[in-house]
């Protein structure tokens, strides 16, 4: 299948191609960009309740073996989670976007899920 086209659905809508898979690097806070080791939503979270690290997606967490998940074994897992977690905010298809304070939550939930795969 090539990995530029979306498989079209039974309405005829094109679902969007998958983003960083090409390299591409978009926004996805005020100071954060897709292939960004951190993710940051503070100028989008202003709950003062909630610490900086609870507005914060950390993307180089340790694994059980002592590694990072940034590390290249995992390189195709931590693709996947991104777009996961980017989709959630900007194109979801069938319900409101996701606020951008609630991304750092829905990540420590996949999260692991991830860990779960791994080991």
């Amino acid at each position: 299948m090539n990995p530029q086209r979306a498989v079209a659905l039974r309405t005829g809508a094109v679902a969007p191609r998958f983003v960083g898979a090409l390299g591409d690097n978009p926004q996805v806070s005020a100071v954060s960009r897709f292939h960004d080791q951190v993710w940051d939503f503070s100028n989008e979270s202003q709950n003062p309740a909630l610490d900086k690290s609870m507005k914060r997606i950390r993307w180089g967490f340790g694994t059980p073996d002592g590694r990072l998940f940034t590390d290249p074994p995992f390189r195709s897992l931590l693709l996947a989670l991104k777009q996961f977690i980017y989709a959630l905010r900007w194109h979801s298809l069938e319900s409101v976007p996701f606020a951008a304070g609630t991304l750092p939550h829905a990540f420590r939930q996949a999260k692991r899920l991830a860990a779960g795969i791994l080991f």
